[in-house]
């Protein structure tokens, strides 16, 4: 719903997978992240994610009933230089190192499952910088030890009967650090009830509100969105897929949040001042 990874340990390198060990699994992997640059005035490295990062998972432990615990250790060592360019001047600098760890709480409920977790990051480990602000890929090895992420979450999804299904989520997470325009506070919660009126079609709504409190600015960003969308898929299950919706959206917002809103769409501030506003359109989700 949030159409976010909580976690992505992709990458180009390779490791072990799923290893038995013990009552659960345990990988491995270890990755060479991107050597994108971006430069500055004069030609200076202002900010890379290049990096040698490392992941270790230990998963499907058995804890309860139905329920499973899964760990994660991110190692972040950076190989790129950030700062002045040499040859501008003045030296460039090393970049910093980071990690983050998490914990997963997996637990089957009414045809689906409760996912719980927690993750903490420090600098790069973070994952700010990077797209979608991941942990567990490296973000900018700009971000020194000061810069903080924590996060927790609860995904909820449940498939009761073969025709309704529902997910709901709910997520908190801070940022800090030295410098106000990383330090943020995000809270957001959603809920999308789905049923399957015949074997193909399937009647969605969803409802959600996002806070972002940023010190920079001192204001905390409000949107409200509900959506209908009516959906042809390939059958009445949750993640029945692939998927063809026509949806209606409708948000309100707040004065905080309108920069925002015009900054995420790629067409231009087609809201201008306004505080509320309504899409349409159709859209294909697939995967494999």
């Amino acid at each position: 719903m949030l159409d976010m990874q909580y976690i992505n340990m992709n990458g180009t390198g390779a490791g072990l997978d799923k290893i038995p060990l013990g009552a659960g699994k345990f990988s491995y992997a270890v990755f060479k992240d991107n050597d994108t640059n971006t430069t500055g005035a004069g030609g200076a490295i202002v900010n890379t994610p290049s990096a040698l990062r490392q992941n270790l998972l230990y998963q499907d432990l058995p804890v309860n009933a139905g329920g499973t615990l899964d760990a994660t250790l991110t190692i972040v060592t950076a190989k790129g230089r950030s700062g002045i360019a040499e040859g501008a001047g003045e030296a460039g600098h090393d970049g910093h190192d980071g990690w983050a760890v998490g914990l997963f709480h997996r637990q089957e409920a009414w045809g689906g499952a409760n996912l719980v977790g927690f993750q903490y990051g420090v600098g790069p480990g973070t994952g700010i910088g990077q797209c979608c602000s991941r942990m567990g890929a490296s973000g900018s090895t700009a971000l020194g030890a000061d810069v903080k992420r924590v996060r927790v979450f609860d995904d909820l999804v449940i498939q009761p009967t073969r025709k309704f299904s529902l997910e709901f989520v709910a997520l908190y997470q801070k940022d800090k650090a030295d410098d106000p325009a990383l330090r943020n506070t995000w809270t957001t919660a959603g809920v999308r009830p789905v049923y399957g009126v015949l074997p193909n079609v399937k009647l969605q709504a969803e409802l959600g509100y996002t806070a972002l409190k940023q010190d920079s600015t001192g204001q905390t960003a409000r949107l409200t969105k509900l959506t209908l969308a009516p959906a042809i898929a390939l059958g009445e299950s949750y993640y029945s897929r692939p998927e063809l919706r026509l949806f209606v959206s409708y948000g309100k917002w707040n004065g905080a949040a309108t920069p925002l809103v015009n900054a995420a769409n790629h067409g231009g501030p087609v809201y201008g001042n306004a505080t509320s506003g309504t899409s349409a359109g159709v859209q294909v989700e697939a995967w494999w």
